[in-house]
């Protein structure tokens, strides 16, 4: 599971595939820093909550005399590679691979291994590419002009 900070940043620049409801604490097994895991319940499922991985974004504030509260602001849902690939229709695994490979070999070839040194990020540019046209330029997400 990729949990870098150009993931991170990834995942919410990518607002198209964030669930909308993800505010504030949804809940979750504590993985390690901000990184929580979510399994979802069914109130969840109906506010469209994938289960996943997460960051839980803080907010600090310190308070008059001096101590620091902690509020989470936004959870950023960090697909695994799996839930990439579902995102993508394909008649059959062989054919997505097919065409993931296609993608590699010919639009994108100049930017690996640059921007991409996971396969989470890898597959998060394809989806993007495929579903919404967009290509990661490091920083963001911007519409593709041909690539």
């Amino acid at each position: 599971m990729d949990n870098t900070k150009i993931y991170i940043k990834m995942c919410k620049k990518a607002e198209e595939i964030q669930p909308k409801d993800a505010l504030g604490w949804i809940g979750g097994i504590h993985q390690g820093g901000n990184i929580y895991y979510h399994t979802s319940s069914i109130y969840q499922q109906e506010r469209s909550i994938p289960s996943g991985f997460y960051y839980l974004m803080n907010e600090v504030n310190e308070d008059e005399n001096g101590e620091q509260h902690h509020r989470q602001i936004k959870a950023i849902w960090l697909p695994r590679q799996d839930q990439l690939q579902e995102r993508v229709q394909f008649t059959s695994p062989a054919h997505l691979l097919e065409h993931l490979n296609s993608w590699i070999m010919t639009t994108e070839r100049g930017l690996f291994p640059a921007l991409y040194n996971t396969m989470e990020q890898l597959w998060l540019a394809f989806v993007m590419k495929e579903k919404y046209n967009k290509i990661w330029t490091g920083e963001e997400w911007i519409e593709s002009n041909g690539m």
